[in-house]
């Protein structure tokens, strides 16, 4: 039996995408416990290598096949606050590329999104968690704790993306429809005028660094 997956309406898509997880849990270095990095690993990014593997030998008996990677902005900068969620965006980047090397010569096409700020739950106060400082790191880490947790309720329902124009967008890549008609599907695409300016200011950046 072939395998067959719905794309399905733009709000399915935009639930799925945007509001999972729904929680923002312990994503600070100083507080995330061991068990915890593990278990987001687990989930986001080696769940993510099981579909993909268990996918590949359909998509190779076709010779043809397109693989979406939902990553993020943070792997082209970082911030506090980002800890495993910024980490396992960057491990998703290097499998994408490894795969996109080994598999493009079967006519399959692993394109990543780098999405940015987008009109989501995420960022909601019932939705944000972070792990108040312990007595032993209050003294440094307290500011940043409250920083942290009023820059996400700043940022609910203000994020500049719109959840609709990016669904459209991932859509009409895959399907190669729309403004993407007839174009070659690129193996990364920053979705959002806010990654797009980081990839930029992160080019500059290198291109300065390695021409002094």
């Amino acid at each position: 039996m072939p395998a067959t997956v719905s794309l399905g309406s733009w709000k399915s898509f935009r639930k799925l995408s945007l509001d999972l997880p729904r929680q923002w849990d312990d994503h600070t270095d100083l507080t995330t416990s061991p068990d915890k990095w593990t278990a987001q690993f687990n989930t986001n990014l080696f769940g993510c290598v099981i579909i993909t593997q268990a996918l590949l030998s359909h998509f190779c008996s076709k010779k043809s096949g397109t693989i979406v990677f939902m990553s993020s902005i943070w792997t082209s900068t970082s911030g506090p606050g980002i800890g495993p969620y910024g980490n396992i965006a960057n491990a998703t980047k290097g499998y994408a590329g490894t795969l996109h090397a080994e598999v493009c010569q079967f006519n399959i096409h692993p394109i990543r999104f780098d999405i940015g700020q987008f009109r989501s739950s995420i960022t909601s106060p019932t939705s944000v968690s972070f792990t108040p400082p312990s007595p032993s790191t209050a003294n440094y880490y307290n500011s940043l704790f409250m920083s942290l947790t009023a820059t996400a309720a700043q940022l609910h329902g203000n994020q500049p993306g719109d959840p609709r124009k990016c669904t459209e967008l991932i859509l009409d890549m895959v399907r190669g429809e729309g403004l993407t008609k007839g174009l070659e599907k690129p193996t990364r695409i920053p979705v959002g005028k806010d990654t797009v300016q980081v990839v930029k200011d992160a080019c500059q950046s290198m291109l300065e660094t390695v021409g002094n």
